[in-house]
């Protein structure tokens, strides 16, 4: 059975100092993909809000006929963004029945169908020539119809430069993201080890402590105040043991006071006994 041993740090600051390089590693890596997602999601938004834009300045040149049909009038000056030439963007517009009314597209088809259209409002699709289409779709009622437009972007063209931004986003604040936590760390580290002065302080202070000197008492007003607590209990002790040494001073000064005189006599009397074995 193999037993998994814990490590234990003697040191405060290798101890905080390999927790704080662990939440680096995790922080290197959810920072990037969080904000990689939040730039991916407005780039999205973004997308979505031009897209609708353009579906309902092409809703906008849709007008009634006294047959109840409709016609498409797009000015001259517009028509550029939607030709086959340019190719960024497409419109397409529906009836209520999925029929094709109006497209830009060169075989006539909706950009999207119908049971797509009914699930959600806008849509990514990739063409099998490898190009991804995002696009929208937009109820319009038109005099007493309702149509459908369509308008899509081809997210490959040279024009759309957004998704280049989201897609090179993430390794570049990657390598960015890294080295800023590594100095947080170097500051940190300084940080701590500046704030233990104080405890480096107060060891130098108890090394020297000895017999002669019962009085000296630990700092406690520089102190952290996670720290003042053990210093107080350790400046209670060495009362204690200065109250000790004081007594034991004491005991052998009165011992040595009360000796003094039987110890007189015994020689006085040694003293006067003649010369002999005895003596």
């Amino acid at each position: 059975m193999i037993r998994v041993r814990s490590v234990r740090f003697r040191s405060i600051i290798s101890r905080i100092v390999a927790l704080h390089i662990v939440a680096i590693g995790v922080t290197s890596l959810l920072m990037p993909l969080a904000l990689y997602w939040l730039l991916d999601q407005a780039a999205n938004n973004l997308h979505r809000d031009a897209l609708r834009g353009h579906a309902a300045s092409i809703a906008s040149f849709l007008r009634p006929q006294p047959d109840g049909g409709v016609t498409l009038d797009i000015p001259t000056e517009v028509q550029p963004l939607y030709s086959g030439g340019y190719g960024l963007y497409a419109y397409a517009v529906l009836d209520a029945a999925g029929h094709v009314i109006f497209t830009s597209r060169a075989d006539n088809s909706p950009l999207f169908t119908q049971d797509e259209q009914s699930m959600r409002d806008w849509f990514v699709r990739r063409r099998s020539t490898g190009t991804v289409l995002f696009g929208v779709s937009v109820a319009r009622p038109i005099g007493d119809r309702m149509y459908w437009v369509q308008v899509g972007q081809d997210l490959a063209h040279r024009d759309v430069i957004i998704d280049d931004i989201v897609t090179s986003f993430f390794p570049r604040v990657a390598w960015i993201t890294f080295p800023i936590l590594m100095l947080l760390l170097l500051i940190d580290i300084l940080i701590f080890r500046r704030a233990l002065d104080p405890v480096r302080e107060a060891s130098t202070t108890a090394a020297a402590i000895g017999p002669t000197r019962t009085d000296v008492r630990l700092p406690e007003q520089s102190m952290p105040a996670e720290i003042v607590p053990l210093v107080h209990a350790v400046n209670r002790a060495l009362d204690r043991l200065e109250t000790g040494f004081r007594a034991q001073r004491d005991f052998t000064a009165d011992m040595a006071h009360e000796l003094r005189t039987p110890l007189a006599i015994v020689r006085a009397r040694v003293d006067s006994l003649e010369e002999g074995a005895v003596r």
